[in-house]
């Protein structure tokens, strides 16, 4: 029983980090790697849109897969599922937000 307890204590712990994380990376607390700001400055010349949008971790319809992941970084989880009529998705898995991802193009976004 006690390690049972112990196991959900810390899987509580664990989610409630992940939470802050995402909380603070939103505040603008949690600070993006040199490799990250480079990248972002490369998008300006290719893209001069998604370069705001990426650098002010906004996303829209349209993106690409590589600038959803530079705008709101790695994401909690990734599930990714085919379909014969659809082909495959890719679900973004967000702490209140699941980001839809397919032919590595962000379709859509829901807020739960």
């Amino acid at each position: 029983m006690k390690k049972l307890t112990l196991l959900f204590l810390c899987l509580i712990l664990c989610n409630c980090q992940l939470y802050i994380n995402e909380l603070n990376r939103q505040k603008g607390i949690i600070k993006r790697s040199p490799e990250e700001i480079s990248r972002i400055e490369q998008i300006k010349n290719e893209d001069f849109e998604n370069y705001n949008l990426v650098k002010n971790e906004k996303i829209i319809v349209g993106m690409s897969e590589e600038h959803l992941l530079l705008s709101w970084k790695k994401p909690k989880r990734i599930n990714e599922s085919c379909h014969s009529r659809v082909g495959c998705i890719k679900q973004y898995v967000y702490v209140d937000t699941y980001v839809y991802v397919k032919d590595g193009k962000v379709s859509s976004w829901s807020t739960h």
